[in-house]
């Protein structure tokens, strides 16, 4: 994974597509991309003899690729916040490839938001990529707990994860959650065979709502016990009370 700015150079996209075609590869590149006043960090598939396929980014970092509206923006540029925000995909999606099985891209920190992949996943994804620039991240602690999301994205969608990181762990998740990810601070190359799945787990069908209707169900709970009258509970407690002494 790679990181590049191809707005104003069409001659990059040719010469990736150009690589695809003499090795007969897919690649899978992270790129900054501008289309008119519109900026966009998204993922681009190539394979050889095809059409470059992107997919933007859905879930925005607030203050570097999300900037608060003026005059509160313009008054953190000096902190460093974006000038200017990037364009929000349109939604999560699967990018296909011909003659490839689909699969599912989480960008930077998408990989935090489990609803993201579960989409993908709907949306027909068999295996997920994880690609992100851990740079920002201060130390290996910090860097191996973003590693470590995608296993909970492995396990909840039974999908394999590959993850590519600039700095941070590089390596593949099971869908048990197994990690197979090479040492940090040096430069090195992963291969692995994994397979592709098109079932559906609970997660992937229904997303988060087994968890919001918990959460109801709980304060539903919670709201009638308080509801309860408390004669009707004293009552209760004595009859406990003389039926325990007889």
């Amino acid at each position: 994974m790679v990181c590049v700015h191809i707005s104003n150079a069409p001659q990059r996209i040719r010469s990736w597509q150009q690589l695809a075609q003499n090795l007969d590869m897919r690649i899978l590149i992270g790129v900054s991309r501008r289309l008119g006043e519109v900026g966009y960090n998204s993922a681009m598939a190539i394979a050889p003899a095809s059409l470059p396929v992107f997919y933007n980014k859905v879930k925005l970092m607030p203050f570097t690729e999300y900037a608060p509206p003026p005059p509160v923006g313009e008054w953190l540029q000096v902190l460093g916040v974006a000038r200017r925000s990037l364009q929000i995909g349109t939604h999560p999606h699967a990018i296909r490839l011909y003659g490839e099985p689909p699969m599912g891209t989480l960008i930077c920190y998408e990989s935090l938001f489990g609803w993201v992949g579960a989409k993908q996943v709907r949306d027909g994804a068999q295996w997920l990529v994880a690609m992100t620039n851990d740079q920002w991240l201060l130390g290996a602690g910090v860097r191996e707990q973003h590693a470590d999301y995608c296993v909970l994205r492995a396990i909840e969608t039974r999908r394999w994860v590959v993850r590519a990181s600039t700095v941070g762990p590089t390596g593949f998740f099971s869908p048990l959650g197994e990690r197979r990810t090479v040492p940090i601070g040096r430069p090195e190359v992963a291969a692995y065979t994994i397979e592709c799945f098109s079932g559906m787990t609970l997660y992937s069908r229904w997303g988060d709502f087994f968890g919001y209707g918990s959460l109801l169900a709980f304060a539903g709970v919670v709201l009638r016990r308080q509801a309860r009258p408390v004669g009707t509970q004293s009552s209760h407690e004595g009859r406990n009370r003389y039926n325990s002494r007889r």
